[in-house]
C-alpha cells in the first residue's frame, strides 16, 4: 500500500509571467472604458509581479476583499480629489481620545 503524498505545484517566472498576462487580457475586456492612463499603469503593475486584483492603496470592501486595480486606483483618485467625501481617521486618533467612535 501506497504512502498518500501532497504533490507541491512549483511554477517558473516564465509561467507566472504569462499567466498574468492571460489574467490581464481577460481583466481588460471586462471594462468598457480604460483611460490610457489606467491602461499603463494597470500594465506597469502587473509587469511587477503584482496581482490585478489588488490595489496599490490596499483598498478593501466591506467583506474584506481587496478591490481590483482599477476600482481601487479610481477610489484612490476621487480620494485625492474630494477629500471632504471622505471621513479619514487614523490609529493615532483614537489613541490620542480625538477619535471615540466611527460613523460608517
Amino acid at each position: 500500500m501506497s504512502k498518500p503524498y501532497i504533490k507541491k505545484q512549483i511554477f517558473t517566472k516564465r509561467e507566472i509571467s504569462a499567466e498574468l498576462r492571460r489574467e490581464l487580457r481577460q481583466y481588460e475586456a471586462s471594462f468598457d472604458s480604460l483611460t490610457p492612463a489606467e491602461r499603463k499603469d494597470l500594465h506597469d503593475w502587473v509587469a511587477e509581479g503584482n496581482s490585478l486584483h489588488n490595489n496599490p492603496g490596499l483598498l478593501a470592501q466591506e467583506n474584506g476583499c481587496p478591490f481590483c486595480f482599477i476600482e481601487g486606483t479610481r477610489i484612490l483618485a476621487d480620494m485625492q480629489s474630494n477629500p471632504d467625501d471622505y471621513n479619514f481617521w487614523s490609529l493615532n486618533d483614537y489613541l490620542d481620545g480625538q477619535l471615540t467612535s466611527v460613523d460608517f
